[in-house]
């Protein structure tokens, strides 16, 4: 049995299993806090060799973070209102040491913040639904840096480009979801169905450095992007909330 399969057992069998009296925690002058954490760190080293290019190495460096609290009252029985930040980075370096060595680097920042509602829908004492509409904001921006040399000295470029991209990402949201009470002032949840619309504004920036091929462009572009997901999975990754 893997472990997912064995987490949804779990859930279902405190459901049979449970006694408890209805929940207080859903009630008019409560709180909740939940959210998430990540982070990524990885590297990678190859070595090989070709006819052309000889002694090749090849390093992959990369790390991610990623940081969404939210924080609700409830405003009335079984009605929330909150609000939720977001802040991340993203960061990745290439290096190619050959004949014609190249470097890269690309990182990029992204902060937001949000309002959401929530209305609760009891099933039995611990297990119930939610339907939640909201809208978000995210500011992104990313940088990146790419330099080709003409040989394995590294002391003359071939090219080198610039890059600089902001985006601003405006997005209405609803969606329904499961919850349990695993506790009495714990839950964890997951996503039934979810509708997002979003508008994304970005201003891209390109250049290259070399005197003798120098030259810069600016793109500015929107886009407006639907999105459906109404299937019933326990494949996404559960959330856990926290109610006093």
């Amino acid at each position: 049995m893997n472990n997912k399969n064995a987490l949804i057992l779990t859930v279902l069998l405190g459901i049979a299993l449970s006694k408890t009296t209805a929940q207080d925690a859903l009630t008019l002058g409560n709180h909740i806090v939940g959210g998430g954490i990540s982070f990524d760190l990885s590297e990678s080293d190859n070595s090989r060799s070709s006819y052309l290019n000889g002694p090749q190495s090849i390093t992959r460096e990369s790390s991610s973070f990623n940081f969404s609290p939210y924080y609700g009252r409830f405003i009335d029985d079984y009605k929330l209102l909150g609000i939720s930040l977001s802040v991340g980075s993203r960061f990745n370096q290439y290096e190619n040491d050959d004949s014609y060595p190249d470097t890269s680097i690309d990182d990029q920042i992204n902060f937001g913040a949000g309002v959401f509602m929530r209305r609760y829908f009891t099933i039995t004492e611990k297990v119930g639904v939610y339907f939640q509409p909201g809208a978000n904001y995210i500011r992104s921006s990313r940088g990146s840096e790419s330099s080709q040399y003409t040989d394995s000295t590294r002391l003359t470029l071939s090219n080198k480009f610039t890059e600089k991209e902001k985006s601003n990402n405006i997005s209405l949201s609803a969606k329904v979801g499961f919850y349990f009470f695993i506790f009495d002032q714990l839950t964890i949840e997951t996503t039934l169905g979810n509708f997002v619309a979003t508008l994304t504004s970005t201003t891209y920036k390109r250049k290259n450095d070399q005197p003798d091929e120098a030259y810069k462009s600016k793109d500015h572009n929107s886009n407006l992007y639907l999105n459906l997901a109404n299937s019933f999975s326990f494949d996404q990754l559960f959330t856990v909330n926290y109610y006093f």
